[in-house]
């Protein structure tokens, strides 16, 4: 089985939007709708996919909100030391990490 690739869009301070290998959840932020981490655990589990199925993680780098792109690659990155696998083809240590771009 191949590896997958998770995408990660949080530059927008409306929506985040989450893919795997071409699929795509939109979701609107509100009150209950905030926590990034819990939208990507139910997003991998309606897709039947586990987090060792990632092969790598891709995320929108910029331009857009300060504070979700912050949170976004934060999570990014955590995921990416954690799995041991790519953030925008970038391998995360304590040196290297993948960084958002701020307009």
């Amino acid at each position: 089985m191949s590896k997958k690739t998770l995408f990660l869009d949080t530059s927008s301070n409306k929506r985040v939007v989450l893919g795997l290998d071409g699929k795509r959840k939109v979701i609107k932020i509100g009150q209950e709708d905030r926590l990034l981490l819990k939208n990507i655990s139910v997003f991998l589990k309606d897709n039947r996919c586990r987090l060792s199925d990632l092969g790598r993680i891709k995320i929108n780098s910029g331009p857009g909100s300060f504070t979700g792109l912050r949170a976004g690659f934060s999570i990014a990155n955590l995921l990416g030391w954690y799995l041991d696998i790519p953030v925008n083809g970038r391998r995360i240590s304590s040196e290297n990490v993948a960084l958002p771009k701020y307009d």
